[in-house]
């Protein structure tokens, strides 16, 4: 599976049974808000920066194509855990999660 695929599968929730319980319209529970976007961002705002359009997205697309199944997978488990955290917490504040 090509890794835009993987990436579009764990941003939309298509993972692990459709995520059972996960909330899809809760758009800060999205393993992208977590990881994706951050990622992406510390690897194409690097100086110097971007000149044009062009290389902008040729640097879009090299910090996606870094990105591999097993960074995912990583990504995907810390967000099982924080949902449990907050399934066992009743949604209370965590200190340090």
């Amino acid at each position: 599976m090509c890794i835009q695929v993987r990436i579009q599968t764990y941003c939309t929730g298509l993972h692990k049974n459709d995520c059972q319980g996960y909330t899809q319209y809760t758009p800060d529970a999205t393993p992208c808000d977590f990881f994706l976007w951050g990622y992406v961002k510390d690897q194409v705002y690097v100086p110097p920066l971007p000149a044009s359009i062009p290389e902008l997205k040729v640097r879009i697309r090299t910090a996606i194509d870094t990105i591999t199944a097993d960074m995912l997978q990583t990504v995907w488990n810390e967000l099982e855990y924080r949902g449990d955290v907050g399934r066992i917490t009743k949604g209370a504040h965590i200190e340090h999660l």
